[in-house]
């Protein structure tokens, strides 16, 4: 993350940073400190002087194009300079007698390594069969440079990475035009049959398979497949005696709000808590179709209305979404004409990060004024206890 912002100032560019869920979901130490990273600031010339960034929000006319031109000459080559400067792409392994190389990135390259511990292949061995591997801290813009001296005198190249081949392209992109140049094998293999999958990510276990099948091919590893066995036998846990889908906090007003007046109902779906209703029975909640993102509740519907046999659509939507920006999609679907009931879900909390006050929420009596005034047709208080609201100033219609 340092090199990220580090990098961003020194360049001028917005710099991206994938977070992956194991790591997002997971927890650990690290001993850090402000030296810990040291980062180099780069100069670059563009255009024969000293390249300065100047943000600019001018974006029409020629500045667009000024722009674009300082993106591509400047910037991208500010931020190349940074990676070799900082050496963020570098390879980890390394011989002259190398005939395999492995490419990986991010959490992919930590997956890779742990991989080959696991299979009992260090640094050593790594060298003694021939193989190199590089480590990808910045993929994109893709360092063609080291990847052209990482490619010197290999007869192939495996990258690794998940989803779609993004830097097996730029990979061969700075290949191609070389005289002798490796085979480069990503999401295919040599006979073009499907290799590093294109779904879900890269873990221990597939790349475990990958790894043991394409260095099998260099020589014989003693146990490798007992090895690989213990590397992908799954887990297996003891069974719970109760299996409890997620469900809502005890005393949240969301376990029985989310009921559907009947069994079929046809419900949409939301960011916020109530998005739970997705796990639990149809026969409670209704039949969830769909799932938008904060502020479009219900705006699907607007476009889906006419092309279906549907008359009537529920749409759920929390307090706290509806203060943000759901109030724009209520807005919408008034404008619209469709026939929509919104549930809005009451609880004066954004519960889903952390129970903070739904800023900008009103009261009830002010939520239905708010609501008429808008143009809905009918505004319905539904509670456990209609006492409550026994006085509460609640408008006529």
């Amino acid at each position: 993350m340092s090199h990220a912002v580090a990098l961003s100032r020194s360049s001028g560019l917005w710099v991206a940073v994938k977070m992956s869920t194991t790591v997002a979901d997971g927890s650990g130490s690290a001993f850090v400190s402000p030296d810990r990273v040291r980062p180099v600031m780069v100069d670059i010339e563009l255009d024969g002087k000293p390249y300065v960034h100047q943000p600019s929000m001018h974006l029409y006319g020629g500045s667009v194009m000024g722009m674009e031109h300082s993106q591509i000459y400047g910037r991208i080559e500010a931020a190349l300079a940074y990676a070799r400067a900082n050496d963020l792409n570098r390879v980890t392994v390394s011989t002259e007698r190398d005939r395999i190389g492995i490419i990986s990135s991010g959490k992919t390259y930590y997956e890779l390594r742990q991989t080959l511990r696991e299979l009992g292949i260090d640094d050593d061995e790594l060298r003694r069969l021939g193989v190199r591997l590089l480590q990808l801290r910045m993929p994109y813009p893709l360092d063609g440079t080291v990847v052209r001296s990482f490619a010197r005198g290999l007869s192939e190249i495996l990258v690794l990475e998940d989803k779609r081949p993004f830097i097996e392209l730029f990979v061969k992109d700075e290949l191609y035009a070389l005289a002798d140049r490796p085979l480069v094998l990503g999401k295919l293999d040599e006979q073009g049959r499907p290799l590093v999958p294109l779904h879900a990510e890269l873990d221990t276990a597939s790349i475990a398979r990958l790894v043991a099948e394409r260095l099998g091919r260099l020589d014989d590893l003693p146990d490798m497949q007992r090895r690989l066995e213990r590397v992908t036998r799954p887990t297996t846990r003891p069974a719970l005696p109760l299996a409890r889908s997620p469900y809502f906090c005890s005393g949240c007003p969301h376990n029985t709000s989310v009921a559907a007046v009947e069994p079929g109902t046809v419900v949409g779906a939301g960011t916020g808590c109530h998005v739970l209703a997705v796990f639990m029975r149809p026969d409670d909640v209704g039949d969830i179709l769909g799932l938008t993102a904060m502020g479009n509740e219900g705006a699907q519907w607007i476009g889906a209305s006419p092309f279906c046999d549907l008359d009537h659509f529920i749409q759920n939507i929390g307090d706290g979404t509806y203060a943000h920006s759901g109030i724009l999609a209520i807005r919408a679907a008034v404008a619209s004409g469709v026939n929509i009931t919104y549930k809005l879900l009451y609880n004066d909390h954004v519960a889903m990060t952390g129970a903070q006050p739904a800023i900008g929420i009103r009261g009830v009596p002010d939520l239905c004024r708010e609501l008429l005034a808008e143009g809905v047709a009918r505004v319905i208080v539904t509670t456990e206890d209609t006492a409550r609201y026994a006085r509460a100033p609640l408008p006529e219609a």
